[in-house]
């Protein structure tokens, strides 16, 4: 699915400082895993701009839900727990994929991504409806600085 020339496209993307900080930060860290060459990729993502990030760079992953409930995952650093959440999601789709996929492609990839809303000291997923995010973005509006957007 990759060769050399695909993967050495990502490495200027990495360096564009043209992106913003998280597009830089996923095509860097997307170049580091993909010079070890997968032979297939899953992606345990439920956002479609992440599937967009993928596919813009030719990347076609399988897309698989880890069905991880993030209730259960409890930290107060923002950092933490989007690295946490995305650790468990891909976690549970590994073992999902260990008796099929693995055995018969031991080189795939599997991504696990997550991301929170930290403002004002306190840690916000996804919105539960437009209701919520339409709050959200009020409670936000003229506040530049006092929010960010972490992302694992």
């Amino acid at each position: 699915m990759f060769f050399g020339k695909e993967v050495n496209i990502l490495q200027p993307l990495a360096e564009n400082y043209e992106l913003k900080n998280y597009e830089r930060s996923f095509y860097h860290g997307l170049y580091s895993f993909l010079t070890h060459v997968p032979s297939s990729v899953c992606a345990c993502i439920g956002l479609p701009t992440r599937l967009r990030l993928l596919t813009s760079i030719d990347i076609h992953p399988v897309v698989i839900p880890s069905g991880l409930d993030e209730t259960g995952v409890q930290e107060s650093d923002p950092l933490k727990l989007v690295n946490a959440l995305a650790f468990q999601k891909a976690n549970a789709v590994c073992e999902m994929l260990s008796a099929s996929m693995f055995a018969s492609d031991p080189k795939t990839l599997v991504l696990g991504c997550d991301s929170v809303l930290s403002m004002d000291g306190a840690i916000y997923g996804k919105p539960i409806n437009p209701k919520d995010a339409f709050n959200r973005w009020q409670q936000m509006r003229g506040r530049w600085g006092s929010y960010t957007l972490v992302m694992g």
